[in-house]
């Protein structure tokens, strides 16, 4: 018989430690996701990120404010190899150039080379390539360009993360995959991104350490803004923030990302949304009425009237007076 007792372990919780964080954003050992809606602008932050870092210092224009010079291994799935470097000079971006190496699901293709994790000579590839390079992020845009298995299928999902877990633990590495959300009805758009938004198998957000959402918001200006926010980690969250993808006026030529880290983000749902229009710049004492909160919100008073019965019961808030002459105050924390 196999001797399973090998696999026995113990905790030992004066030998654990957090696993160092790429960029100070992606676990090393781990596998991460950056998960958006096509035409978001996640692969222009992965690589503006990864650019970044093969020079070290401070990423995304301080969204990690230092971190040290790191290796790249960047799998280009979607793109030809020439947007990439289109972007990197419209956008007057600077990198290392030892620490940025990419490899070509086309150019692999061409040559008639596999580049496929649902295939063991392509897995095997991959794994000589990281063994090669010896990085300290691999990334793959898109997951699904390295991928033949179906996304939905939870036991191809299984054995594809149960590879990329083998790489990222053999060889150290922090490996992030840029992937999909499913196209999301006009009523969900009101409500913040999810974890259950990604596409394909649970198995996907199950494996992931880290899971980073990049939804796109109209701004005030009118502008296209993008949130990034962390939808799961098994460590600390990211941080929110956001950017916009600047263009040039006359021309709409690509400019680069402005990032902001101390965004004005969006309620993720209307009930948030009208708690903020109440609590949001009032103190304790402070009054407001249910025509004043429909005013700021454009919520039904069926569901205003609602939110405020539950935080009056929740000790938040207190009634005064009735009908239509009722008044509503914060109460003292």
């Amino acid at each position: 018989k196999r001797n399973l007792r090998a696999l026995r372990n113990k905790l030992s919780p004066e030998r654990g430690k957090s696993p160092e964080f790429i960029a100070g954003i992606f676990p090393r050992g781990c596998v991460s996701i950056i998960a958006g809606q096509q035409g978001s602008g996640k692969s222009l932050l992965i690589q503006k990120l990864c650019m970044d870092l093969s020079i070290g210092g401070e990423i995304l224009d301080g969204v990690t404010n230092y971190a040290p010079q790191k290796r790249i291994v960047f799998f280009v799935g979607e793109l030809p190899k020439t947007t990439m470097d289109d972007r990197a000079r419209l956008c007057g971006w600077t990198h290392e150039d030892e620490n940025f190496i990419m490899y070509s699901r086309l150019d692999a293709a061409q040559n008639e080379i596999a580049l496929d994790l649902s295939d063991l000579d392509g897995v095997e590839n991959i794994t000589y390539i990281v063994e090669d390079e010896r990085p300290d992020l691999v990334v793959f845009d898109t997951m699904m360009s390295f991928s033949t298995d179906d996304e939905s299928d939870m036991k191809a999902m299984q054995k594809l993360f149960t590879r990329l877990l083998r790489i990222a633990d053999k060889f150290k590495v922090a490996v992030v995959l840029c992937h999909h959300i499913r196209k999301r009805k006009s009523v969900e758009r009101a409500c913040r991104l999810h974890l259950d938004d990604i596409v394909g198998s649970g198995i996907i957000t199950r494996n992931a350490a880290l899971a980073i959402g990049c939804e796109s918001f109209k701004t005030q200006d009118g502008e296209d803004m993008v949130i990034v926010s962390s939808l799961k980690s098994w460590y600390a969250p990211l941080r929110e923030f956001s950017f916009i993808i600047k263009r040039d006026e006359n021309t709409n030529i690509l400019r680069g990302i402005e990032i902001d880290l101390d965004p004005k983000l969006p309620a993720r749902n209307k009930k948030e949304q009208i708690e903020n229009a109440i609590f949001l710049n009032r103190k304790p004492g402070d009054v407001f009425t249910v025509a004043g909160i429909i005013a700021v919100t454009g919520a039904a008073k069926t569901h205003v009237r609602n939110v405020i019965a539950e935080l009056i019961m929740e000790k938040k808030i207190k009634a005064e007076g009735k009908g239509r002459d009722t008044v509503y105050s914060i109460m003292e924390k």
